[in-house]
């Protein structure tokens, strides 16, 4: 059994996210997570999703839902509706060529529509590299206390109770560039995507589907069923 220690939303898509005390589970995911993305239009990426591992810098916007609305809080600290042509246009000259934002909540996720990430396994790759790891470089939604490294593993293919939702854990999370960037930074370390690979083959984290939605709240458990 663990304990949820962290909460988070992502309404844009690469954005910082958003920390809660307390969420509904749908069966999109998390309520309002990855609402929002910016479509690539590069002649080789036409229709992709623009992520940070194209412009890490995305890393160090802001993106917080209120009252239906998506705010977004620039890196210089201007605040902006995030349908506004100034953050698109902001967007577009640091990347240099025009970008579609996407409204698509349930769609916008790599795979699975919600990621749990156990701590200690956190704590475990970072013994591996030699430094203290930040949890949000993994980006997930539901961080995790109480368990021994790697327990997870153990989930795949079994239904858990999350606070009042029940969730199928479908697959571990393969982990890219992303997690080598600070997310205040976003300086890059190598090190931890090397470190990784060598002890996990790239995967952390826990992507799950919600069979039975819910809400969960900060100090609620997670336990298989």
């Amino acid at each position: 059994m663990a304990t949820i220690t962290g909460l988070y939303r992502y309404a844009v898509k690469s954005f910082a996210g958003e920390a809660l005390e307390s969420a509904r589970l749908d069966p999109d995911g998390l309520a309002g997570d990855r609402r929002y993305a910016f479509i690539d239009s590069a002649p080789n990426r036409a229709g992709k999703f623009l992520t940070a591992r194209q412009l890490n810098t995305m890393l160090t916007y802001g993106a917080e839902e209120a009252d239906g609305q998506v705010l977004v809080t620039t890196p210089a600290g201007r605040g902006l509706d995030v349908v506004s042509v100034a953050l698109r246009e902001e967007l577009e000259s640091v990347v240099g060529r025009p970008l579609t934002l996407r409204e698509a909540p349930g769609s916008n996720f790599d795979d699975s529509p919600l990621l749990l990430l156990n701590l200690a396994s956190v704590r475990r790759l970072g013994e591996v590299i030699g430094r203290d790891l930040d949890p949000r470089r993994f980006r997930a939604n539901v961080l995790l206390e109480g368990m021994e490294p790697d327990a997870e593993y153990q989930w795949i293919g079994r239904r858990l109770r999350a606070g009042s939702a029940i969730l199928e854990a479908a697959l571990l999370c393969e982990r890219c560039v992303m997690i080598t960037y600070d997310p205040d930074t976003v300086l890059s370390d190598p090190a931890i995507l090397h470190g990784l690979t060598r002890t996990k083959e790239t995967l952390m984290g826990v992507y799950c589907r919600v069979a039975e939605p819910g809400s969960v709240v900060l100090g609620d458990t997670v336990e298989p069923m």
